[in-house]
C-alpha cells in the first residue's frame, strides 16, 4: 500500500527466528524484543469442501517485566504516524498493558487501531482507541443487538 511499516512485539526461539526470516523475505522492516521463551505456534486446519476450520492454539511463553518494559521503550523511540495492536496477550502481560499503550499514544495524537479479544477490548475501550475491530460476537455484545444481515450493522 506504499506506507512504511515496522513490525514489532515479542519473539523468541526457533519459531521467532522463522518469523524473522519470513519478514526479511517480504522485506518488512522489523524490530522485535527478543524473549527467553519460544514464540507460540497456532495451526489452522481448513476443509475446502465444507469450509470448516479447526484452530489449534498452543500456549506461549511468559513475558518477563524487563521484556515488556523494553517494548514500551521501543515504542517511544521513533514515534509512528499510527499504531496497530492485534492478537491475544502472552502470559505475563495484562490487558492494562494495551490500555496504557493506547492512552500514551492518544496523548501524542497518534491514532491506535485495536484488534484484540473481547476481554482485552473491554478494558481497552476506556482509553478510547481511534479504531476497533470487534468480531461479530464482540460487536453484538457491545451494541446489545443481534446481527443477522449486514444492514443490521448500519442500524
Amino acid at each position: 500500500m506504499g506506507a512504511a511499516v515496522l513490525a514489532t512485539g515479542f519473539l523468541g526461539g526457533s519459531t521467532g527466528a522463522e518469523f524473522l526470516e519470513l519478514l526479511d523475505h517480504e522485506k518488512i522492516l522489523h524490530h522485535f524484543i527478543e524473549i527467553r521463551g519460544k514464540t507460540r505456534t497456532n495451526v489452522t486446519i481448513s476443509l475446502e469442501a465444507s469450509h470448516e476450520q479447526t484452530r489449534l492454539s498452543f500456549p506461549g511463553p511468559k513475558i518477563q517485566k524487563k521484556e515488556s518494559s523494553a517494548l514500551l521503550e521501543l515504542l517511544q523511540l521513533d514515534l509512528p504516524s499510527l499504531i496497530v495492536i492485534g492478537g491475544s496477550l502472552p502470559d505475563g502481560i495484562s490487558p492494562a498493558f494495551i490500555k496504557n499503550i493506547v492512552t500514551e499514544f492518544n496523548k501524542k495524537d497518534i491514532p491506535t487501531f485495536v484488534d484484540v479479544p473481547r476481554k482485552i477490548l473491554k478494558q481497552t475501550l476506556a482509553a478510547k482507541p481511534f479504531f476497533i475491530k470487534p468480531n461479530l460476537t464482540e460487536f453484538q455484545e457491545m451494541t446489545g443487538k443481534k446481527i443477522v444481515k449486514i444492514n443490521d450493522v448500519l442500524k
